[in-house]
């Protein structure tokens, strides 16, 4: 069931990704990352409202983290997408995975076998050969990791690679509780949405530029792109952590690497962006990496 949430969650994702570099190119890049998260809103002060009793000390902290973390990761995506072109920017985005299993071996004593590894290296190495980036020499490598563009799609890794860590301790909080996966998922991203719209909001009140920046998000030009924005990033949010409820992050993650080929060929067939064989190339060795992974999991749970 979470390879079929995973790719609902992708494919929704990817909508919102369009969405929101098409009006990051028309308001700061704050607001854009805010405007996901403003349609649900109302629904997030209901589920405060009928099921805040279910908060205990480690839900809140999990909920709080969340927030912050997948909000910093929004930011800083909107940012790269700002000044790279568009699959770049996903595919640094997407380095997550090797940061997941390092955030997860630290942090939240994450388990992973030898087969495992292997088939996340491989589709890590696509990864590579679609950024078209050069390990083995040095100098350039540096700097492709100093450019600005590069460095926020890392720092946007990081912080969702944390974020999903956190998500899936509060739904696992709720799955105890006698919540199913679903209702688990749903309440953990109402309750994260909920303390998200206080945070953008209070830093719009400090910048001085809250009714500025809603209006011109609200223009007649920009309401059509917020609100496919809005519900494609609500729907894409469901199936994501609805996902990292069921199954294991780094499965998830290394699922979730398929936006970057989604991105490369729209990048190159609708925004005409130009790609090299090498990141062609990168494409089938990530695929292979992603099919080895989930040919395991079916083994190991046959």
């Amino acid at each position: 069931m979470w390879i079929i949430f995973t790719l609902l969650a992708i494919f929704f994702q990817t909508i919102r990704n369009l969405e929101q570099k098409k009006l990051s190119n028309k308001i700061d890049a704050i607001t854009a990352s805010w405007s996901r998260f403003i349609l649900p809103f109302p629904l997030s002060i209901l589920a405060i409202i009928y099921f805040y009793e279910n908060l205990n000390q480690q839900f809140a902290i999990n909920i709080f983290l969340n927030a912050i973390f997948q909000s910093l990761g929004n930011y800083f995506l909107i940012k790269s997408l700002q000044q790279k072109n568009y699959s770049l920017a996903i595919a640094f985005a997407k380095t997550e995975v090797i940061q997941a299993i390092i955030v997860g071996l630290i942090f939240f004593n994450t388990k992973i076998n030898f087969y495992e590894i292997l088939s996340i290296i491989i589709a890590f190495v696509g990864v590579l050969m679609m950024i078209n980036i050069n390990i083995s020499n040095k100098k350039v490598f540096l700097e492709k990791i100093k450019n600005t563009g590069n460095l926020y799609a890392l720092l946007c890794g990081t912080c969702f690679a944390i974020t999903a860590f956190n998500l899936k301790s509060a739904s696992q909080i709720l799955i105890d509780a006698n919540f199913n996966y679903l209702i688990s998922a749903i309440l953990v991203l109402l309750f994260t949405i909920f303390l998200q719209n206080i945070f953008y909001g209070a830093i719009k009140i400090y910048q001085k530029r809250l009714i500025c920046d809603l209006k011109k998000l609200f223009l007649a030009e920009n309401i059509l792109g917020f609100l496919i924005a809005g519900i494609a990033s609500f729907l894409g949010s469901i199936f994501w952590y609805t996902a990292y409820a069921i199954g294991q992050v780094i499965y998830v993650k290394t699922l979730g690497q398929l936006e970057v080929i989604i991105a490369i060929l729209i990048s190159a067939f609708f925004l005409k962006e130009q790609h090299k064989k090498i990141e062609l190339i990168g494409i089938l060795v990530t695929l292979f990496g992603i099919l080895f992974l989930l040919l395991h999991n079916f083994i190991l749970h046959d």
